[in-house]
């Protein structure tokens, strides 16, 4: 069975547990839920691939500053061999707790510069990585970012 099927009466059904349940316990399941209104948004990477995005906040575009996707998203299949060989090594680990401990998160550039969906130019600082913490269901994301120190 899958949740997602059901969604809506999910959470139309959580105003009945309001009064009943502690409000930040509700608020987390809507949250788990995830129902997300927003905009997909494609960026080109090569002259025939696109990676498409789903954001809830179209308005951050601008301030885009790379894009992450999951290890077995099909785009690896298109990648150097060592990030195919980087792929390989978390799909077969658990990564539950990787950077558990670190700073930055775990990663490898995947090589491919996006272009801008907005201004249509090729942007060397708006780079394709594959990362340790992203999730297939979710494709990929663009990620706007106010501070690159936390990249």
């Amino acid at each position: 069975m899958k949740t997602t099927n059901y969604s809506v009466d999910l959470l139309n059904d959580l105003k009945e547990l309001e009064g009943n349940w502690p409000d930040n316990v509700i608020t987390m399941q809507k949250n788990w839920i995830g129902e997300s209104y927003g905009a997909e948004v494609s960026f080109k990477i090569s002259e025939d691939r696109d990676i498409n995005v789903f954001t809830t906040r179209p308005d951050t575009l601008f301030g885009v500053s790379f894009l992450a996707i999951a290890a077995d998203h099909i785009f690896i299949d298109e990648c150097s061999k060592k990030v195919q060989d980087y792929s390989k090594n978390l799909l077969k680990n658990d990564t539950s707790n990787i950077n558990k401990d670190k700073e930055k998160p775990d990663g490898i550039f995947t090589g491919f510069f996006a272009v801008h969906p907005m201004t249509g130019k090729r942007d060397p600082n708006l780079g394709c990585k594959l990362r340790s913490y992203w999730l297939w269901n979710w494709g990929c994301y663009g990620c706007a970012c106010s501070r690159p120190k936390r990249l």
